[in-house]
């Protein structure tokens, strides 16, 4: 076998030898100043640095022990590691043994035993978490959960999000980036020797969707919300009333609610953790008579979540709830919708405000909580206005746009309007 100073020249010019019958095998340079330290050429082309020991003197089995290949270790990374290896080893160490009892207890974990482990101990101050662990809990941990982490190869989720983006492009994505993050946790912490999605690319982004439900789509939502469960029929309805996001109706909570005056304010990210808007700002948001008759009309006490079947936490489930909320609009329209997804009802309030009402973009933008957008179209002076005032009016006037297309004005809803103008 060769002997030489273990260099980068020494490296480079190795190669695997070649046998007798044609064959290439794999070739060593041991090194002639660190004892046991040396450098494998493959016939894969790969150069591996390993150390080679013995432990019991002669009568000891000789071992090897791989310390990472050229390119990602250089010659002088791969002598420090060897010699850490030997140091160990002149102790009474046996790193090889201890190799094969990390891989015994990488080849006992699961993917699910792996997965809640992550979710227990991340995201606590992350808004976006209870979606993450909703990915993982529907999608991933039914595929994956029972199989070994370390054996989980780049194919296998691979499949999984291909199998995913074929009934929901948008949820491929939303769960590959939630999968990344798992992996690449896992192989920090040594729980999987090798993170096989490193360098995986995600599925595209999809097509920007601008889809906005028209009159009739709106009246069959509106009445078809009334045979859903507690508590998504005023949940779905103030959606559309208030034109914010789904995560933030769901997790709006009574302490924010001023019914009297019908407002909602939303606190800044400084104030409240987790996160309650998605810019992290203050947001106040108005609510039409028809929005304050469906809070006041809630039952149970006016404190924390607004929203919740459990009493800790805010609502979820909304997949399972849009495939019914789909069949009962197909029943009251007597044929299926067009394809819509949740976060279209606020587009379609932005778009109708816009083009039924006539209301200006820097007021719906504000109502909306697009300061970035605002910024982005240079509206001078409306960066910094709130717009109270036309906002408050926009909201009275869409509560009564929403109720005409339903069924017509209430008596009630006249009233509270006329009321609700003189608040300040």
């Amino acid at each position: 076998m060769p002997t030489a100073k273990i260099t980068k020249t020494t490296v480079d010019a190795l190669q695997p030898q070649h046998r007798s019958d044609g064959s290439l095998a794999d070739c060593y340079l041991w090194d002639t100043e660190l004892k046991g330290f040396a450098c494998k050429a493959t016939p894969a082309g790969k150069k591996i640095f390993l150390v080679q020991y013995r432990l019991g003197g002669r009568a000891g089995k000789t071992q090897r022990v791989t310390l990472g290949p050229h390119g990602k270790l250089t010659v002088d990374q791969a002598r420090k590691l060897s010699q850490v290896e030997l140091g160990r080893i002149a102790a009474g160490q046996d790193p090889a043994r201890a190799k094969r009892e990390v891989r015994r207890k990488l080849a006992a974990a699961t993917f699910e035993d792996v997965a809640q482990r992550y979710l227990s101990m991340n995201g606590k101050n992350n808004k976006s978490w209870p979606e993450t662990r909703r990915l993982l809990e529907v999608d991933a941990i039914p595929a994956l959960g029972k199989k070994s982490m370390a054996a989980i190869g780049r194919g296998e989720v691979a499949a999984l999000i291909d199998k995913t983006a074929q009934r929901a492009p948008v949820g491929a994505r939303a769960l590959f980036a939630a999968i990344r993050p798992l992996f690449k946790w896992a192989r920090d912490r040594e729980i999987i020797e090798n993170n096989p999605i490193a360098d995986m690319k995600g599925p595209p982004p999809p097509a920007a969707r601008k889809h906005v439900l028209d009159h009739d789509e709106i009246r069959a939502f509106w009445i078809s919300t009334a045979a859903l469960d507690w508590p998504f029929a005023p949940f779905y309805r103030l959606l559309l009333l208030t034109g914010q996001r789904r995560e933030e109706v769901a997790g709006m909570r009574w302490e924010g609610i001023t019914l009297e005056k019908g407002i909602w304010r939303l606190p800044s990210k400084e104030e409240y953790q987790p996160q309650r808007t998605k810019n992290g700002e203050e947001h106040f948001v108005d609510f039409s008579p028809q929005g304050v008759a469906i809070l006041d009309a809630l039952p149970g006490a006016r404190a924390g979540f607004v929203f919740t079947t459990t009493g800790r936490t805010p609502i979820s489930g909304f997949s399972k709830v849009k495939v019914r909320l789909d069949a009962l609009m197909t029943k009251e329209r007597g044929r299926a919708p067009r394809p819509w997804h949740v976060h279209d009802l606020r587009r379609t309030v932005s778009t109708l405000m816009g083009d039924d009402l006539g209301i200006d973009p820097a007021v719906i933008d504000r109502i909306q909580n697009h300061t970035s957008k605002l910024k982005a179209n240079m509206r001078g002076p409306y960066q910094l206005q709130q717009l109270r005032g036309p906002r408050r009016d926009a909201m009275l006037r869409w509560g009564e746009y929403v109720e005409r297309l339903v069924d017509g004005k209430s008596d009630a809803a006249s009233q509270f309007t006329g009321q609700l103008a003189h608040l300040g």
